[in-house]
């Protein structure tokens, strides 16, 4: 039996969570505050709701398929453990180049700015 969104863990990422429509991502590219971190560029905008939402965008100019994966991998997970802390904003999590470099624990500290920022 596969569980219901309210079912779900806290640390899942249900589809409540995602950013899937071409049209979410263009209303928050457009109304969206940028913020800047080393490895990622993120757009953020309140969404007038109890969740957080979340669009990762990681092109083909950054790498190969495994390391676009390991990124996107990384972003979600990080996601998961702390989206109770940003409940209410639409976030889109762009990798910049750089973002391959960088070693998993150096990802999470990016990411980390990037939240703080948000809940500040």
């Amino acid at each position: 039996m596969k569980p219901s969104i309210n079912q779900a863990g806290p640390h899942k990422f249900p589809p409540l969570n995602r950013l899937v429509k071409r049209y979410q991502y263009l209303n928050l590219g457009k109304k969206g505050q940028k913020l800047y971190t080393p490895g990622f560029i993120g757009v953020c905008l309140p969404n007038n709701s109890l969740y957080a939402r979340l669009g990762i965008t990681v092109t083909k100019k950054i790498g190969h398929a495994a390391q676009r994966n390991h990124i996107k991998r990384v972003v979600r997970e990080y996601f998961r453990c702390h989206k109770e802390d940003i409940k209410g904003w639409d976030l889109n999590i762009i990798a910049r180049k750089d973002a391959v470099k960088l070693s998993t624990i150096e990802k999470f500290t990016c990411l980390e700015k990037f939240f703080k920022k948000i809940k500040d």
